[in-house]
């Protein structure tokens, strides 16, 4: 089927190489359909024509080549056809001389259209939605399909849109349309770059509202299973609950998952991943939509759900991510909306499930590092654990038995014949194996040996609890020939003590007492030692230093942690170690400043994650925290009855990218982008973008530069495959949407 073809209306650069003979000037494309692609150029000069090529390979192509010529100098554009739909094409402009054909530079590549669909039709309306069928074009034909409606025949601007990447897909429904409304509706069949041939399949009208329901965020719901585990393939199932006022036709529920994991919901694929099912207890009609690639929006399509009716959405195969530490639950998306007329907002409690550890997977030492030992001495005590797939320790079901052997350095294989293992420090006897119980998650021993020498192994066989696969896991050892000491261990705040294992600063940028000093002497100074400081027992260090040989004045503390971020006031203890070795826990450091705390709140709602920035009038001396849940923060380390000024920066970044509105802008020519300020769920980006000044096509990444709008550059990726449609540098996403400035007196 010819197609009519796509207008590109944007402009390309491209540098040129100079030539002998006159060519074409800047060949650029104009217009691609599914069986054609347009040429246009800037005229040379003297010429007796020009042709243009197109070949599915590079020139000079083994393909054939399909041409398209003029004698006529005048003409500055030509259409090469027949070419194959949904097939990339070499392009290239000549200039017919007396000498030959001069040819511009080879314009890239760039593929045709696919054919348009066929059998399109409308065949349901609501309130709120309506549903388009075709005819699919098959794999080779097409690699998805998009769903667009407009209230303008010109279909600018597009008011809802929906995509899919199954080419077997012959149904889609767009939602969160306006009732009584009229709207033209096209589906688009995409080539491999995601470029559409529309098919317009005419207007329909979606159904006045019927609305005897209202209210925004209501309703309560509830999760099974109660817990995941990090790292996992689940399946949940999400039981909403109709609030006293029920829940009309048009009224809406969106289910998403917790923010990070990796799963992309779908409705069309029974039993693949992501795949979601809604039911209720009602029994009524429900059109469910992917709204993002991990939400879905569940509209009421016919009859009333009554106070207390329950909606089951259940979830396949969705991959939860690995938790940081301090994540102890993954919170779901719930939002609710009872009546065409309300919006969609977030329930008060939304689902929740709490983390638990997963099945046990795999084997590490905790810590896992370099051991260091002295010959003929016990190690510390040596710590296997057995993990999730995460990381986190797991519960064995059944016991797991670990081979040791001692081996010579640099991954020989030869046994280390001095080596001896034992599960208790002093030698009583020696193992040659060791066991996690079932039901533990975790093993200890000890290791000595008479070998001097670096690069050691120890060697633990061990049968996979996963898989019942052979597995080994491995440690390096170095050996001393003596024991390692750290002597005259101190701390102070710059003058030097002997002796002295506590001291108290106050890092608050006065210059007096900021800093604490740790002074020690290694007993060798060839060894690399480690210091570590902790306010919670070493669980987690605040901060940490390797080094070698005498420190001196060099190891020295500010207070600050890792971020450098001042920490809270308290004690915090000092480990001198040698991993595996010697550890010395003599020294402690306090910490004693003033604080600010406070509450930050936008339009009377309290403001997580807002960046607090504390900076001292006139003199040194700086804080930061971001927001808790509530809005709270405490900013440490500043200098009592000083002068702060306070800064707040809360950025909202926004979750949906209206990637079909940047690509009718670029396909169709709509440059007019309308901000949307009822809603942060939205980015319909500001107002009266200029058009784009330059373009450039390339097979995996298309830069917009725009030289008249309100930021200077943005840039956005067009990648081929599911998924991979991402806007990769949009700045202005996130939106400065509460700063303000004051002075506070600290007393």
């Amino acid at each position: 089927m010819r197609t009519k073809p796509l207008l590109l209306s944007f402009a390309f650069s491209l540098l040129t190489a100079p030539f002998l003979q006159a060519s074409p000037i800047n060949p650029m494309p104009v217009e691609v359909g599914s069986d054609s692609i347009r040429m246009a150029w800037g005229l040379p000069g003297s010429t007796d024509g020009f042709i243009v090529d197109a070949s599915s390979e590079p020139f000079p192509a083994g393909a054939p080549i399909i041409s398209s010529i003029t004698f006529d100098d005048t003409v500055s554009s030509l259409t090469v056809s027949p070419l194959l739909a949904n097939t990339t094409y070499h392009l290239r402009v000549g200039d017919l001389q007396p000498g030959g054909t001069f040819y511009a530079v080879e314009f890239s590549t760039l593929p045709t259209l696919t054919e348009q669909v066929n059998g399109a039709q409308l065949t349901q309306t609501s309130s709120w939605t309506l549903r388009a069928n075709w005819l699919a074009l098959g794999a080779g034909g097409a690699i998805g399909y998009t769903l667009q409606a407009s209230t303008s025949s010109d279909f600018m601007p597009v008011s809802m849109t929906t995509i899919t990447f199954d080419f077997a897909q012959t149904t889609m429904t767009l939602s969160g349309l306006q009732p009584g409304t009229t709207y033209h509706v096209r589906v688009g069949a995409l080539n491999w770059v995601n470029m559409p041939n529309f098919f317009v399949m005419g207007s329909t009208a979606t159904a006045a509202s019927t609305s005897t329901a209202a209210g925004s965020g209501l309703g309560t719901a509830a999760i099974l299973p109660a817990t995941a585990s990090g790292g996992e393939v689940v399946t949940a199932t999400v039981t909403f609950t109709v609030p006293s006022v029920g829940m009309s036709v048009g009224g809406r529920l969106e289910v998403g998952l917790p923010f990070g994991w990796g799963s992309y919901l779908q409705t069309t694929n029974p039993g693949q991943n992501g795949y979601v099912q809604v039911t209720s207890t009602a029994g009524v009609s429900f059109t469910v939509t992917p709204s993002t690639s991990q939400s879905v929006v569940i509209d009421l399509t016919s009859g009333f759900l009554a106070a207390g009716t329950q909606v089951q959405v259940a979830v396949q195969n969705i991959f939860t991510n690995c938790p940081p530490p301090n994540q102890a639950q993954a919170v779901w998306v719930m939002k609710s909306a009872m009546g065409s007329g309300s919006a969609l907002s977030s329930i008060a409690s939304p689902p929740v499930q709490s983390f638990v550890p997963g099945p046990a997977k795999w084997l590490s030492y905790e810590p896992w590092s370099i051991l260091t030992v002295a010959a003929n001495n016990p190690s510390l005590a040596l710590r296997l654990q057995i993990n999730d797939n995460c990381g986190r320790p797991a519960l064995t079901s059944s016991s797991i038995t670990i081979t040791l052997n001692g081996l010579m350095p640099n991954g020989s294989s030869s046994p280390d014949t001095g080596v001896a293992f034992s599960t208790s420090s002093n030698f009583a006897s020696t193992a040659t194996f060791v066991g996690i119980p079932a039901g533990s998650s975790t093993t200890a021993f000890y290791y000595r040996t008479s070998t001097i020498g670096n690069s050691l192994s120890i060697r633990g066989d061990y049968l996979s609890p996963f898989d019942g696969a052979s597995q080994s896991i491995w440690r390096t050892v170095n050996v001393l020939s003596s024991s390692f000491t750290f002597m005259n261990p101190s701390v102070d705040s710059g003058t030097a003590v002997n002796n002295q294992t506590s001291v108290t600063i106050s890092p608050n940028g006065d210059g007096i007492g900021d800093l604490a000093f740790i002074r020690f002497n290694p007993s060798d100074n060839a060894i690399q030692w480690h210091v570590m400081i902790s306010s919670d027992n070493f669980q987690t260090p605040v901060l940490d230093y390797w080094g070698y040989g005498q420190p001196s004045s060099s190891l020295v503390w500010n207070g600050r942690s890792f971020q450098n971020q001042p920490v809270s006031n308290g004690a915090y203890a000092v480990r001198l170690e040698i991993p595996g070795m010697t550890a010395d826990n003599s020294l402690s450091i306090t910490v004693n400043t003033a604080q600010i705390t406070g509450t930050i709140t936008l339009g009377g709602v309290p403001v997580s994650q807002a960046f607090v920035n504390a900076q001292r009038i006139g003199g040194t001396g700086y804080s930061f925290a971001a927001t808790d849940a509530a809005g709270g923060y405490t900013l440490h380390g500043l200098l009592s009855g000083s002068l702060y000024n306070l800064y707040v920066n809360y950025w909202k970044t926004k979750k949906r990218s209206f990637f079909h509105r940047f690509y009718d802008s670029l396909l169709n020519g709509w440059n007019k982008f309308i901000w949307n300020g009822s809603s942060f769920n939205f980015i319909n980006i500001f107002k009266s973008f200029a058009s784009p000044q330059w373009f450039q096509f390339q097979q995996t990444m298309t830069i917009l530069t725009m030289t008249t709008c309100l930021f200077d550059v943005f840039t956005f990726c067009l990648y081929r495959g599911f998924y991979r449609l991402p806007i990769c540098n949009l700045r202005f996403t996130d939106i400065d949407c509460h700063s303000h400035f004051s002075s506070h007196p600290l007393n």
